[in-house]
């Protein structure tokens, strides 16, 4: 158990080194903020047809439980945005 966190963990500290690679190399955060903006409101209003046991493999789910957030793969998108706009 300890050792699936400690792999979810990595995941979502590599999420973030992306997102900076991409800031680097794009010259800026705030082009690819706009495109998580553009993708996560794509997605606002659907309903999830997803089964709950892969339910935290998506990318975008806001209305996470604390152990939902403990599994996730994927950082909360308002702290992907905050660190790509700093």
């Amino acid at each position: 158990m300890f050792v699936m966190v400690f792999v979810l963990a990595i995941s979502r500290y590599r999420e973030y080194v992306a997102d900076e690679d991409a800031r680097q190399y794009i010259g800026g955060g705030e082009p690819l903020a706009r495109a998580l903006e553009k993708i996560s409101s794509g997605a606002e209003g659907r309903e999830s047809t997803l089964d709950d046991s892969v339910s935290a493999l998506c990318i975008f789910n806001a209305d996470r439980g604390l152990l939902e957030r403990l599994f996730a793969t994927h950082p909360p998108m308002e702290k992907r945005l905050e660190k790509l706009r700093q």
